[in-house]
């Protein structure tokens, strides 16, 4: 009997072009265009009574680089963004191996959809609950004080620790998911031919859960730290004075309508950014760490 061939179909290349064309698009005209623009207003200046002026300069960049309160302000905001990805890498991994290894299937999505439920509601609101749960007369002040523990309101909101507590809750859903996927994967008989070989409990954690999960930290990581270090939002309502981060400073000069000023603010923030994920994608071997697991 005579067998058919064959012939696979051809996928249509002006259906891929168009797929492809698409949010290149978008991404030019939302974010790259934008950029661009940010970059020129940067080289402008103003005049007297505030009006753009395109004289070609250094000077909104050598401005920032001589006052020293831009510097610090990066430094603490990059610090701020460090602590908050650590600590919700130490909570959210935990939590995420608990839920994909030691919880039935039945209650694992289920547990996961509560871990992420917070995000679901408006940032600006879970923001300012901090507000009436760290104030002065806020719910923990008036708990601590009416058990006796304190005589006078302890100072928690409006500070740094504030901001910091903020983040951690607001960032950690985005922590736990990847690691969460990154785990759930990971065949459970790796972890059974492990201890048959006499492998003990740190040994075949680090060998098989962790380092097949690392995609799932970086993951998690990227998505925490690169928007944190922009965060104006939460500082700007819990910060005050000593919360005050980078993108504050940013955001005020664009407030008073000195935009050379602010572009070169955000210019300098986009560059330290771009190096970070350069430098934390070449530490990491965030290709070599995808490539392995794909």
């Amino acid at each position: 009997m005579k067998k058919t061939e064959v012939i696979p179909r051809k996928t249509s290349t002006r259906a891929q072009k168009i797929c492809v064309l698409i949010p290149l698009v978008f991404l030019l005209v939302s974010y790259v265009i934008p950029i661009l623009i940010m970059g020129i207003y940067s080289f402008w200046e103003i005049d007297y009574y505030g009006e753009l002026k395109p004289v070609w300069n250094f000077n909104q960049y050598r401005q920032v680089l001589e006052n020293s309160v831009y510097a610090k302000l990066l430094i603490k905001s990059l610090k701020t963004a460090a602590i908050n990805c650590i600590a919700c890498l130490c909570i959210a991994y935990p939590l995420a191996y608990i839920i994909a290894k030691t919880i039935k299937p039945k209650w694992r999505y289920a547990l996961l959809f509560l871990t992420i439920l917070p995000s679901w509601t408006s940032f600006l609101i879970r923001t300012y609950s901090w507000v009436l749960m760290l104030g002065e007369n806020g719910v923990i002040n008036y708990f601590l004080q009416s058990a006796g523990i304190i005589d006078s309101p302890l100072t928690m909101a409006f500070t740094s620790g504030a901001v910091s507590v903020s983040l951690i809750q607001i960032y950690l859903p985005y922590m736990v998911m990847p690691i969460f996927n990154s785990i759930d994967k990971i065949d459970d008989r790796y972890v059974d031919a492990a201890k048959c070989l006499g492998a003990s409990w740190w040994q075949w954690f680090y060998h098989i859960i962790f380092k097949l999960s690392l995609p799932g930290i970086v993951s998690g990581s990227i998505i925490v730290l690169i928007p944190t270090i922009g965060e104006y939002v939460v500082p700007m309502i819990l910060g005050g004075n000593s919360g005050m981060m980078y993108s504050n400073a940013v955001t005020a000069q664009f407030t008073i309508t000195n935009w050379p000023l602010g572009a070169a603010l955000a210019m300098i923030l986009f560059i330290v950014i771009i190096l970070i994920f350069a430098l934390y994608s070449r530490i990491m071997k965030v290709e070599e760490l995808w490539s392995s697991v794909l």
